[in-house]
């Protein structure tokens, strides 16, 4: 009669073990889980040092962010151009709704004039485009017609890392290296505070 007693509690011991390593390895991986997480957002940011460029360029999206970052960079004199690239949307539905909308290029232009950056200095890109692939096929194609060396890309803090690999590709895909003249310095928009007062 002991041995089942005796067998009843090794297998309740050894059960309450497996729960407790299941219970610790859930744990650790809940733990290295959230840790990851917390981490992804600074790999995410790659931000090059800036130096003197032919111009700094502002991505779409993000407005007045980008074109507010870009001000502040023309202000440090370290481009004497700012280029925007052209978005198609929400332009072109916008139009085919009957609204008028201007474009986000047009808001952006308006954003650096009010901030100080002559008109004359303002450049929108050719031709419009529909993501940042083609941004980067715009960029590319006007610093080589402008035979500049460098551009200062501004987007959003968590797309420089992406913004950079497609450059790169984009790089491999021409047979050129514009990095050989340090042609890309990706710099994130800060993003806005809002006033209280």
């Amino acid at each position: 009669m002991r041995w089942p007693m005796i067998r009843n509690q090794a297998r309740h011991l050894y059960d309450r073990g497996r729960a407790r390593t299941w219970l610790v390895a859930s744990l650790l991986f809940l733990c290295l889980g959230l840790l990851c997480f917390l981490r992804i957002g600074n790999w995410l940011v790659r931000e090059d040092p800036l130096r003197p460029s032919t111009a700094i360029v502002v991505l779409s999206g993000a407005m007045p962010e980008r074109a507010l970052e870009a001000t502040e960079i023309y202000h440090a004199g370290l481009a004497p151009e700012v280029w925007i690239t052209q978005p198609s949307e929400p332009k072109q539905t916008m139009t085919t709704l009957g609204i008028p909308f201007d474009g986000e290029e047009e808001y952006s232009r308006r954003v650096l004039m009010k901030h100080g950056v002559p008109e004359r200095a303002i450049r929108i890109l050719q031709p419009p485009i529909v993501n940042t692939a083609d941004e980067m096929n715009a960029i590319a194609a006007t610093l080589e017609s402008a035979h500049g060396l460098s551009v200062i890309v501004v987007t959003s803090k968590a797309h420089t890392r992406r913004v950079h690999g497609l450059w790169n590709r984009l790089e491999a895909k021409r047979g050129q290296n514009y990095r050989s003249g340090g042609a890309h310095r990706f710099v994130r928009a800060k993003p806005l505070v809002a006033n209280d007062s």
